[in-house]
Protein backbone atom coordinates (compact mmCIF):
# COMPACT_ATOMS: atom_id res chain seq x y z
CA UNK A 1 0.00 0.00 0.00
CA UNK A 2 3.07 2.30 -0.03
CA UNK A 3 1.96 3.40 3.45
CA UNK A 4 5.08 5.53 4.05
CA UNK A 5 3.99 7.80 1.20
CA UNK A 6 0.31 7.41 2.05
CA UNK A 7 0.55 8.44 5.69
CA UNK A 8 4.02 9.55 6.87
CA UNK A 9 4.60 11.87 3.91
CA UNK A 10 1.64 13.17 1.94
CA UNK A 11 1.92 12.17 -1.71
CA UNK A 12 1.49 15.71 -2.94
CA UNK A 13 4.34 16.87 -0.70
CA UNK A 14 6.56 14.02 -1.85
CA UNK A 15 6.04 14.89 -5.47
CA UNK A 16 5.96 18.68 -5.31
CA UNK A 17 8.34 19.75 -2.56
CA UNK A 18 11.22 21.94 -3.61
CA UNK A 19 13.32 21.11 -0.56
CA UNK A 20 14.10 17.53 -1.59
CA UNK A 21 16.55 16.61 -4.30
CA UNK A 22 15.30 14.57 -7.24
CA UNK A 23 16.98 11.37 -6.06
CA UNK A 24 15.24 11.69 -2.68
CA UNK A 25 11.79 11.68 -4.22
CA UNK A 26 9.96 8.34 -4.38
CA UNK A 27 9.70 7.22 -7.98
CA UNK A 28 6.68 5.15 -8.94
CA UNK A 29 4.99 4.60 -12.31
CA UNK A 30 2.48 7.37 -13.01
CA UNK A 31 -0.63 5.23 -12.34
CA UNK A 32 0.70 4.43 -8.86
CA UNK A 33 1.70 8.02 -8.06
CA UNK A 34 -1.73 9.18 -9.28
CA UNK A 35 -3.37 6.55 -7.07
CA UNK A 36 -1.40 7.78 -4.05
CA UNK A 37 -2.51 11.34 -4.78
CA UNK A 38 -6.12 10.16 -5.10
CA UNK A 39 -5.94 8.42 -1.72
CA UNK A 40 -4.32 11.34 0.05
CA UNK A 41 -6.79 13.88 -1.32
CA UNK A 42 -9.74 11.63 -0.47
CA UNK A 43 -8.96 10.56 3.10
CA UNK A 44 -11.34 13.13 4.59
CA UNK A 45 -14.22 11.29 2.87
CA UNK A 46 -13.82 8.32 5.22
CA UNK A 47 -16.97 8.18 7.32
CA UNK A 48 -18.22 5.36 9.51
CA UNK A 49 -21.87 5.90 8.56
CA UNK A 50 -21.59 5.31 4.83
CA UNK A 51 -22.46 1.59 4.82
CA UNK A 52 -25.71 1.62 6.76
CA UNK A 53 -28.21 1.77 3.90
CA UNK A 54 -29.63 -1.61 2.94
CA UNK A 55 -28.83 -2.05 -0.75
CA UNK A 56 -27.25 -4.97 -2.57
CA UNK A 57 -24.10 -2.93 -3.20
CA UNK A 58 -23.83 -2.07 0.49
CA UNK A 59 -24.38 -5.67 1.56
CA UNK A 60 -21.38 -6.69 -0.56
CA UNK A 61 -19.31 -3.81 0.82
CA UNK A 62 -20.12 -4.72 4.43
CA UNK A 63 -19.14 -8.34 3.83
CA UNK A 64 -16.01 -7.41 1.89
CA UNK A 65 -14.93 -4.69 4.35
CA UNK A 66 -16.24 -5.77 7.79
CA UNK A 67 -15.73 -2.43 9.50
CA UNK A 68 -14.88 1.19 8.83
CA UNK A 69 -11.75 3.08 7.85
CA UNK A 70 -11.39 6.34 9.77
CA UNK A 71 -9.04 9.25 9.19
CA UNK A 72 -7.84 11.46 12.05
CA UNK A 73 -6.69 14.72 10.48
CA UNK A 74 -5.04 16.03 13.66
CA UNK A 75 -2.88 12.90 13.96
CA UNK A 76 -2.69 12.38 10.19
CA UNK A 77 -3.44 8.70 10.74
CA UNK A 78 -5.81 6.02 9.47
CA UNK A 79 -7.44 3.40 11.69
CA UNK A 80 -9.84 0.55 11.03
CA UNK A 81 -12.71 -0.12 13.43
CA UNK A 82 -14.75 -3.32 13.60
CA UNK A 83 -16.62 -5.40 16.18
CA UNK A 84 -13.23 -6.67 17.33
CA UNK A 85 -11.81 -3.25 18.12
CA UNK A 86 -9.70 -0.57 16.42
CA UNK A 87 -6.35 -1.08 14.71
CA UNK A 88 -3.80 1.27 13.24
CA UNK A 89 -3.57 1.07 9.45
CA UNK A 90 -0.03 -0.35 9.49
CA UNK A 91 -1.24 -3.35 11.52
CA UNK A 92 -3.94 -4.35 9.03
CA UNK A 93 -3.69 -7.30 6.69
CA UNK A 94 -2.60 -6.74 3.10
CA UNK A 95 -6.15 -7.64 2.11
CA UNK A 96 -7.75 -4.81 4.10
CA UNK A 97 -5.06 -2.32 3.12
CA UNK A 98 -5.72 -3.00 -0.55
CA UNK A 99 -9.44 -2.33 -0.01
CA UNK A 100 -8.93 1.22 1.30
CA UNK A 101 -9.11 2.66 -2.22
CA UNK A 102 -12.32 0.73 -2.92
CA UNK A 103 -13.86 2.09 0.28
CA UNK A 104 -12.95 5.68 -0.61
CA UNK A 105 -14.19 5.28 -4.18
CA UNK A 106 -17.58 3.93 -3.11
CA UNK A 107 -17.96 6.59 -0.43
CA UNK A 108 -17.39 9.26 -3.08
CA UNK A 109 -19.92 7.68 -5.42
CA UNK A 110 -22.63 7.73 -2.77
CA UNK A 111 -22.25 11.49 -2.47
CA UNK A 112 -23.25 11.97 -6.10
CA UNK A 113 -26.83 13.08 -6.62
CA UNK A 114 -27.96 10.38 -9.04
CA UNK A 115 -26.28 6.98 -8.88
CA UNK A 116 -28.36 5.78 -11.82
CA UNK A 117 -26.37 7.95 -14.21
CA UNK A 118 -22.77 7.76 -13.08
CA UNK A 119 -20.68 7.99 -16.24
CA UNK A 120 -17.39 7.29 -14.50
CA UNK A 121 -14.86 4.82 -15.88
CA UNK A 122 -12.96 2.74 -13.34
CA UNK A 123 -9.68 1.00 -14.21
CA UNK A 124 -8.59 -1.74 -11.79
CA UNK A 125 -5.49 -3.89 -12.10
CA UNK A 126 -6.03 -7.31 -10.51
CA UNK A 127 -8.77 -6.47 -7.96
CA UNK A 128 -8.30 -9.95 -6.49
CA UNK A 129 -4.75 -9.21 -5.29
CA UNK A 130 -4.14 -10.15 -1.62
CA UNK A 131 -7.72 -11.38 -1.24
CA UNK A 132 -8.91 -14.77 0.05
CA UNK A 133 -10.93 -16.71 -2.61
CA UNK A 134 -14.17 -15.86 -0.77
CA UNK A 135 -13.38 -12.16 -1.00
CA UNK A 136 -12.32 -12.53 -4.64
CA UNK A 137 -15.87 -13.68 -5.37
CA UNK A 138 -17.27 -10.86 -3.24
CA UNK A 139 -15.38 -8.16 -5.11
CA UNK A 140 -16.50 -9.70 -8.42
CA UNK A 141 -20.10 -9.56 -7.14
CA UNK A 142 -19.61 -5.99 -5.95
CA UNK A 143 -18.11 -4.66 -9.19
CA UNK A 144 -20.75 -6.40 -11.32
CA UNK A 145 -23.59 -5.03 -9.17
CA UNK A 146 -22.01 -1.57 -9.06
CA UNK A 147 -21.77 -1.49 -12.85
CA UNK A 148 -25.37 -2.62 -13.31
CA UNK A 149 -26.82 -0.26 -10.70
CA UNK A 150 -24.90 2.88 -11.72
CA UNK A 151 -24.19 2.44 -15.42
CA UNK A 152 -20.49 3.09 -14.90
CA UNK A 153 -17.89 1.36 -17.06
CA UNK A 154 -15.41 -0.93 -15.31
CA UNK A 155 -12.22 -2.02 -17.06
CA UNK A 156 -10.03 -4.51 -15.22
CA UNK A 157 -7.39 -7.17 -15.56
CA UNK A 158 -7.41 -10.41 -13.60
CA UNK A 159 -5.61 -13.71 -13.20
CA UNK A 160 -8.26 -15.08 -10.84
CA UNK A 161 -10.29 -18.12 -11.78
CA UNK A 162 -12.69 -17.27 -8.93
CA UNK A 163 -13.21 -13.73 -10.19
CA UNK A 164 -13.81 -14.77 -13.80
CA UNK A 165 -16.22 -17.58 -12.97
CA UNK A 166 -18.16 -15.49 -10.44
CA UNK A 167 -18.64 -12.87 -13.16
CA UNK A 168 -19.74 -15.51 -15.68
CA UNK A 169 -22.33 -16.75 -13.18
CA UNK A 170 -23.86 -13.26 -13.13
CA UNK A 171 -24.03 -13.27 -16.93
CA UNK A 172 -25.63 -16.73 -16.96
CA UNK A 173 -28.24 -15.44 -14.50
CA UNK A 174 -28.96 -12.54 -16.86
CA UNK A 175 -29.30 -14.98 -19.74
CA UNK A 176 -31.86 -17.07 -17.86
CA UNK A 177 -33.80 -13.90 -17.01
CA UNK A 178 -33.72 -12.73 -20.63
CA UNK A 179 -31.79 -9.54 -19.85
CA UNK A 180 -28.35 -10.56 -21.14
CA UNK A 181 -26.85 -8.33 -23.84
CA UNK A 182 -23.53 -9.61 -25.15
CA UNK A 183 -22.53 -6.12 -26.31
CA UNK A 184 -22.48 -4.91 -22.69
CA UNK A 185 -19.38 -6.98 -21.97
CA UNK A 186 -16.01 -7.68 -23.56
CA UNK A 187 -13.45 -10.27 -22.48
CA UNK A 188 -9.92 -10.24 -23.86
CA UNK A 189 -6.99 -12.57 -23.45
CA UNK A 190 -3.60 -10.86 -23.60
CA UNK A 191 -0.95 -13.36 -24.61
CA UNK A 192 2.27 -13.30 -26.66
CA UNK A 193 1.89 -9.56 -27.38
CA UNK A 194 -1.58 -10.06 -28.83
CA UNK A 195 -5.10 -9.30 -27.63
CA UNK A 196 -7.84 -11.79 -28.50
CA UNK A 197 -11.51 -10.97 -28.00
CA UNK A 198 -13.41 -13.90 -26.52
CA UNK A 199 -16.81 -14.81 -27.84
CA UNK A 200 -19.86 -15.28 -25.60
CA UNK A 201 -18.46 -16.32 -22.22
CA UNK A 202 -21.82 -17.81 -21.19
CA UNK A 203 -21.70 -20.42 -23.97
CA UNK A 204 -21.09 -23.75 -22.25
CA UNK A 205 -19.23 -25.04 -25.31
CA UNK A 206 -16.60 -22.30 -25.25
CA UNK A 207 -13.09 -23.28 -24.30
CA UNK A 208 -11.83 -19.84 -23.39
CA UNK A 209 -11.26 -20.78 -19.73
CA UNK A 210 -9.29 -23.90 -20.55
CA UNK A 211 -6.07 -22.39 -19.20
CA UNK A 212 -7.71 -22.01 -15.76
CA UNK A 213 -9.46 -25.38 -15.79
CA UNK A 214 -6.43 -27.34 -16.97
CA UNK A 215 -4.28 -25.95 -14.17
CA UNK A 216 -6.88 -26.76 -11.51
CA UNK A 217 -7.42 -30.24 -12.94
CA UNK A 218 -3.70 -31.01 -13.04
CA UNK A 219 -3.26 -29.94 -9.41
CA UNK A 220 -6.16 -32.18 -8.34
CA UNK A 221 -4.82 -35.12 -10.35
CA UNK A 222 -1.44 -34.78 -8.66
CA UNK A 223 -3.12 -34.48 -5.25
CA UNK A 224 -5.22 -37.63 -5.64
CA UNK A 225 -2.30 -39.53 -7.17
CA UNK A 226 -0.16 -38.72 -4.13
CA UNK A 227 -2.95 -39.78 -1.76
CA UNK A 228 -3.21 -43.09 -3.60
CA UNK A 229 0.48 -43.91 -3.35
Amino acid sequence: MFRKDLIDRRAEVSFETQEMTQNQLPTYPKPISDYLLFLNKSLTQLKSSEKKSNTKVNSYIKELIPGNFNYNSSLDSITFSSDFGTLDFKLLSSSLKSLLGVDILLTGLKEKSNLKNVNDVIFIDEPEMNLHPKRQKLIADLLYTLSKSTGMTIILSTHSDYFVKATINHLLREKKQGTYNISDYAFYEFKDNTARLFEDMTDESNVELKNFDDTTENILKEYYALLGE
